[in-house]
């Protein structure tokens, strides 16, 4: 699982949360960093901030979708902005998820074990 965040310091707590509950994960601060990353790892799942400088979360997974060799992850939305705001550009963005930061991480863990394959 790749997490991608503008917050380091966040991206790296979520991370290692995710590590402690048994999930590969890494993480990358910001887009370009993600897309990197990517290019030599390619993780099954993506939770992406959508609140990012430059190319936000929405833009990011528009373009994962376009390509054949992304267009398969699962893509997670996982921001401050509440479902509402995120749920009509998320799903034409091609998000399979949503969970919003702040709230437990059993939630988060929750919805992992719902779309584990």
């Amino acid at each position: 699982m790749l997490v991608i965040d503008d917050d380091e310091k966040g991206a790296e707590a979520i991370a290692a949360v995710l590590s402690a509950s048994g999930y590969g994960t890494r993480f990358a601060v910001g887009v370009p960093a993600a897309l990197a990353a990517m290019a030599s790892w390619m993780p099954a799942i993506a939770l992406l901030d959508i609140n990012m400088p430059g190319t936000d979360g929405f833009g990011l997974a528009r373009q994962l979708r376009r390509h054949g060799r992304t267009q398969h992850l699962v893509l997670l939305a996982f921001t401050a902005y509440d479902e509402v705001t995120v749920r009509a550009k998320g799903i034409a963005a091609g998000f399979d998820g949503y969970v919003q930061k702040g709230a437990a991480p059993d939630l988060l863990l929750k919805l992992l074990r719902q779309i584990a394959f």
